[in-house]
């Protein structure tokens, strides 16, 4: 395979052979001589040669000999950045050897993945992605006799993945490529040193560094110390050590890679001006600004020449001395170095442009490289703004700021992957945040509702583009068969990730990726045949879910306020929205300083050894915060909104982690009961939304179809491996947890009471299985599970539900994350009885990824879930609160309120006709902790909603539950009848 191929051509234009020398060779002179000139990387000389071999093979009219000559010519020209001649010769040569071999040729694959890399080098990657997809395909038909070009076209298309920002298929792609081929020679350190880069590009430094010391020792051995390829390899060393902190290394490994270039490629060549621009950024970090404005213009003028001010490189050489000017507040010098970048990416932009304010209206190279020219834009322009207050320079950032946003999502768009949707939305960070700086800056109202819409740009992306695709699916063009087929898809999808995540040896490991390799291709295939095909689907699945704050305020009542959140690094941003105004309060908290706040309130939340033994420092502690999260977050929002009486919250960031009701609304100064403190949720009913576009499309659905039954389950825990009852072919882990699952008494009360309240199924030991669930839930309006919640911090689609074990050789009993999201569910609510089943892993652009949120993604518009490890007894009796006011026809805000407020009530000894007694003043204020009343929280929509009842039973025949009360405060430590423990798996 050519060095092109392998994304490693090398160029030289030392010229010491004429033209002329050629004549008198025979034929199989001169191709010798072409192929060790350009193995030796003196290509304008084999361009020579090339271009006679193609006059020869001409006139002799040997077709097949003729097409290799044109693949040569195409090559070379490429390679010395003739890219339009080149283009020219390699689609001719895709052509020929179409015509002539057939589209499953071996020699197919080569020239259409040379195209393909043609095409990435312009920045054209959607035309370069289907070519590489293509020529994998082949070459997997012949990777047994030839695994080493199926492994470098799986390498090409993980570096196209790589510069996509699609890092998830990249990575996998790498590994397997590289186990593909044999150890030791050039081809394996190719595979290998662009693994390295990946690792290196995305922070994974001691990976990087193994990896590189391998290529080159084996880069030397081979090939030796002044070989172009070695030189690379030095440069990749250089940005590492760059990255790492080890500024003089880097600049010394910079320069043997610049003093080798020059002399085997020349000073005129990519590889010598990437060399050179790597070390000018080096300069620039290290505050060399004389120096690093010397090499950045000697890298951005050899990148000029070579693809005639037009190229995504010459747009990043140009962009680098806009920052660079930038940075030595040369504003009007940062400004004009800005503008050329944003016309270098551009093959439509004349040289008279100089409106920013469309950016994302005109088409680019790069999508990658506009973005960050529009970064730049923003910085400039905030910069001049600062220094001259000229409005009209805030107005241009903002404008900009709304084209980066655009340029975003259209990014984000091309992205099947979730990981990868979440990494570029981090991205987009910098656009929000500058948006609603702008917008604070520029006053009028009208701003407001834009910076509105700033904020929700990252606010559950995934679960919105899971909600847009459900939605395309019912509306769109599509065909049954292909929505199945899609649905199977994504399905497989995750299901292999799981099994990745469970790999036990490297050899499954591997196999694993191979199959997932192969998976994401053919999802990437069938996305682009629908892309093609039915154009209405795919125009619904990528339309933005927006709101507007007016849609909010429309859908509001006099006496309700909608609260959303926005955290940056250095404040927290407040959007107040009320039926006839909106507010946007910036409040100066570094996101570091409300994280550290946001770990002390929850210690005193959930810490129930600390509240029975040290039951005074966590009453002063919680007490504390809880007024300083009211005083900071709310009291703000709340001064000019005396009649309000019910608060919906969008939260952002670590405050996801939080239950707004144990906020307290003034300064305790001295002790009093738990039962007598002024919680916020004496004042408000309050619901929770992961996003306001996700709450309007809820107030917006369809009335759901199903049963108006409710299906509630409560696992059984008594089957231990020992007894025999465990599958032997049970996954290990899976095993372990299954022993150290505690049983659940009052989980079983719990089901039992809701099965006198209404009408359904209510299942309790074996019932309560997962391939039972799986059957029959599609049609249930309630959906209540009360079982053991199992939270998987580092693999968020392993957290489960933990269902009683039958045997089942099909099912394993914990009900994944993943495998919840693809359920079918008519549900108008799920209320999960488990520990922290609505905590989770903080991911930017999305949320708490919590088992709740699995839900959502299966449809189901509102839940009930819990924010930390809960208590047996006050969980039984908040949820069977809940339900009796439910089902008078409460909303599910009020209904949950008036459940926790009754369970104060009842832990004050206040519990109706007296029947339980008044216990101990210790005992009120341990069992009226917030601990054992506010993990539970409603998400999503709060409007009521009917089910069949039989009765509603008075809570004063409930004696077991004040038994179990008493015990709560009675007993110390550790031992606080804990339940639905969460387990790390």
């Amino acid at each position: 395979m050519k060095q092109t191929v392998l994304l490693l051509a090398f160029l030289c234009l030392h010229i010491n052979i004429r033209a002329q020398q050629a004549d008198s060779m025979s034929f199989k002179n001169i191709e010798d001589k072409f192929y060790a000139l350009y193995d030796q990387g003196y290509l304008e000389e084999a361009l020579v040669y090339a271009q006679k071999l193609l006059k020869i093979a001409e006139k002799e009219k040997n077709d097949s000999v003729y097409t290799i000559c044109l693949s040569n010519v195409g090559i070379i020209l490429q390679d010395l950045g003739q890219l339009e001649k080149a283009e020219y010769y390699l689609i001719e040569v895709v052509k020929r050897i179409e015509q002539e071999q057939g589209p499953e040729a071996s020699d197919f694959a080569l020239v259409i993945n040379e195209l393909a890399a043609h095409y990435k080098l312009m920045g054209r990657y959607e035309e370069a992605e289907p070519l590489y997809q293509r020529s994998i395909k082949i070459w997997k038909i012949y990777s047994q006799e030839d695994p080493v070009s199926y492994a470098l076209g799986l390498n090409s298309l993980a570096t196209l993945y790589k510069e996509m920002g699609r890092y998830e298929e990249a990575e996998q792609m790498y590994i397997q490529s590289v186990s593909l081929i044999d150890k030791g020679n050039v081809d394996y350190a190719t595979a290998l040193n662009n693994l390295a880069l990946f690792y290196e590009h995305t922070d994974r430094f001691e990976e990087a560094k193994k990896l590189f010391s391998e290529v080159n020792r084996i880069d030397e051995e081979t090939l030796g110390k002044e070989h172009p390829l070695y030189a690379i390899g030095l440069n990749n060393m250089a940005l590492l050590s760059q990255k790492m902190g080890n500024f003089q290394s880097a600049e010394q490994l910079f320069l043997a890679a610049i003093k080798i270039q020059g002399k085997t490629l020349g000073k005129e060549n990519n590889k010598y001006a990437s060399t050179i621009y790597n070390l000018a950024g080096l300069y620039q970090q290290m505050q060399q600004f004389d120096k690093s404005r010397q090499l950045f213009s000697t890298a951005t003028s050899i990148w000029e020449k070579i693809y005639s001010n037009k190229s995504p490189l010459y747009s990043m050489g140009l962009n680098g001395l806009a920052i660079l000017a930038l940075e030595q507040n040369q504003l009007d010098s940062a400004l004009f170095y800005c503008r050329k970048s944003i016309l270098a990416n551009s093959p439509t932009l004349s040289m008279d442009f100089s409106d920013y304010k469309n950016l994302d209206q005109y088409e680019y190279y790069s999508n990658a490289r506009i973005f960050e020219s529009a970064k730049t834009l923003v910085r400039i322009l905030n910069a001049r703004y600062e220094k001259t207050k000229a409005v009209e320079d805030l107005k241009i950032a903002y404008s900009a700021v709304l084209a980066g946003i655009n340029i975003n999502r259209k990014i984000r768009n091309s992205f099947n992957n979730e990981a990868n949707k979440l990494r570029i939305a981090d991205e987009n960070l910098f656009f929000v945040t500058h948006g609603i700086e702008t917008a604070l800056k520029l006053s009028p109202p009208q701003y407001y509702h834009e910076a509105f819409r700033f904020a929700e740009q990252n606010k559950s992306i995934l679960l919105a583009d899971a909600l847009k695709g459900n939605r395309a699916r019912t509306l769109g063009d599509l065909p049954d068969s292909l929505v199945l087929q899609e649905i199977a898809l994504q399905e497989q999808l995750d299901y292999y990730k799981k099994l990745q995540l469970n790999a036990v040896t490297p050899e499954d490991a591997e196999q694993i990726r191979a199959q997932l390799n192969t998976l994401h291709l053919s999802v990437e295939a069938f996305q682009q045949n629908l892309k093609n095909k039915y154009p209405k689907y795919h125009a619904l699945k990528y339309e933005q879910l927006t709101v507007d704050a007016k849609e909010v305020q429309a859908n509001l009542d006099a006496k309700t306020l909608f609260l959303e959140y926005f955290v940056s690094d250095s404040a927290l941003f407040l959007f107040t929205i009320s039926q006839k105004e909106i507010e946007l309060k910036k409040l100066p908290l570094a996101k570091t300083d409300l994280a550290l706040n946001i770990k002390d309130l929850r210690t005193a939340l959930t810490d129930y050894e600390g509240i029975s033994r040290n039951p005074d420092e966590n009453y002063q502690k919680y007490t504390q915060q809880a007024y300083w999260f009211y005083k900071t977050l709310l009291a703000p929002a709340l001064l000019n909104n005396k009649s309000i009486n019910q608060l919906i919250i969008v939260a952002d960031a670590e405050l996801g982690h939080l239950p707004f009701e144990a906020f307290l609304t003034e300064h305790v100064s001295e002790q009093r009961p738990y039962t007598e403190l002024p919680y916020l949720l004496h004042k408000y009913k309050i619901s929770y939304n992961y996003s306001a576009a996700l709450w309007k499309e809820n107030l917006a659905a369809p009335k759901r179809q199903n049963n108006g039954q409710m299906l509630a389950a409560a696992a059984s825990y008594t089957n231990k491996t020992e007894e025999g009852t465990i599958p032997a072919n049970r996954a290990s882990h899976l095993r372990n947890l299954r022993d150290a699952l505690q049983e659940l008494p009052a989980a079983k009360e719990e089901v039992a009471g809701l099965a006198k309240l209404f009408k359904g199924l209510f299942w309790q030991e074996g019932a309560s299985n997962e391939a039972n669930f799986k059957a029959n839930v599609g049609d249930y309006a309630i959906i209540h599970l009360a079982m053991h919640g199992l939270l998987n911090q580092r693999a968020p689609i392993l957290s489960s539900l933990a269902f009683t074990e039958n045997g089942d050789s099909t099912e394993d009993n914990f009900l994944e994350a993943w495998e919840i999201s693809h359920l079918q569910l008519n549900a108008d609510l799920v209320v999960l009885s488990a520990c922290e089943t609505g905590y989770g892993k903080l991911q930017q652009g999305e949320g708490i990824m919590s088992l709740a949120r699995s839900f959502m993604y299966a449809g189901v518009p509102s839940l009930v879930v819990s924010m930390w490890q809960v208590n047996d007894a006050s969980t039984s009796f908040i949820m069977q609160a809940f339900y009796k006011n439910l089902a008078k026809g409460k909303d599910k805000a009020e209904a949950l309120r008036q459940a926790k407020l009754e369970y104060i009530k009842m832990a004050g000894g206040g519990g109706g006709d007296g029947r339980y007694g008044r216990p101990s003043v210790s005992t009120i204020t341990i069992a009226a902790h917030p601990a054992f009343w506010a993990p539970f929280v409603q998400l999503g929509d709060s409007r009521p909603i009917r089910v069949e009842t039989r009765l509603i039973p008075s809570l004063h025949g409930w004696w077991w539950v004040g038994i179990g009360l008493a015990a709560i405060a009675a007993i110390g430590g550790g031992a606080m009848a804990l339940r639905r423990r969460n387990k790390e798996r």
